[in-house]
């Protein structure tokens, strides 16, 4: 289940996923928002570098190499 709450001004970036052992990265393209955040999917450790405006929501996900579930149904 996914629920978001926007408002109808609300801006909203894609992130990018790139993965290295344990630690996910994602990484706002805007090279002027500077945006990252690194999760451990092992320990479920997080850390969070904000972007200059703190408003902007980011959103992203990391999947298994081979697995392209974008265009797949929802059940």
């Amino acid at each position: 289940m996914k629920l978001e709450i926007l408002s109808e001004h609300s801006e909203k970036h894609q992130c990018t996923a790139q993965k290295d052992g344990d630690w996910i990265t994602f990484s706002c393209p805007d090279p002027g928002c500077g945006y990252r955040r690194r999760y451990n999917w092992r320990t479920r450790e997080t850390h969070v570098t904000e972007g200059l405006d703190p408003f902007v929501l980011h959103e992203g996900y990391c999947l298994p190499p081979g697995l392209d579930v974008r265009n797949a149904p929802y059940n």
